[in-house]
């Protein structure tokens, strides 16, 4: 029986959007939410026998870099300016600067979200009732490598039974298992 190597070397940024041309021919959510349970299997020390959760690695093409223009302090005039003075205006001038790029970045992004160049990505779940992204993936791994029930996994925790089944039944439709 051949295993799937270990994939905790391989970190997933924390991507706020996906750029799905980088990904043909595979679906970029899929792919990741695959990658997260293998990562969990790893962590868990689950086995998992190769072909029963298919991945391919994300591609590392750098993403969109927006450069903005090389910002210039103002001069600080020795006999004139006091050092509050100056750094008043120099704050001024950067948040003007600051306010412009992100207006033309703003259009740019609204631009590529249109037009499906780039995509949002379902930002992470944190606090109140929620488990942290990690156990959610513990509990699915558990429950499709192992077929665990439920209630065994749910079993030491403070989550309902109920709550786990919601939480794996997601992740394995976003991973398309």
């Amino acid at each position: 029986m051949k295993l799937v190597p270990r994939v905790t070397r391989f970190p997933i940024p924390d991507y706020k959007y996906i750029c799905p041309s980088a990904w043909r021919p595979y679906n970029a959510f899929v792919e990741l939410a695959r990658l997260r349970l293998l990562q969990a299997c790893d962590r868990l020390n689950i086995e998992v026998e190769l072909g029963l959760i298919a991945f391919h690695i994300a591609p590392d093409n750098g993403g969109t870099t927006l450069k903005g223009t090389a910002f210039t302090l103002p001069d600080l005039h020795m006999q004139l300016h006091s050092e509050a003075e100056w750094k008043r205006e120099a704050l001024q001038l950067f948040e003007k600067e600051c306010e412009e790029f992100l207006k033309w970045y703003r259009k740019r992004l609204k631009e590529r979200l249109a037009s499906g160049t780039l995509v949002p990505v379902k930002q992470r779940r944190t606090g109140g009732s929620n488990a942290p992204l990690e156990t959610r993936y513990e509990w699915a791994a558990k429950r499709y490598v192992l077929d665990m029930d439920y209630k065994d996994i749910a079993k030491g925790t403070s989550y309902k039974p109920g709550q786990v089944k919601e939480a794996v039944r997601e992740i394995l439709k976003e991973a398309d298992l």
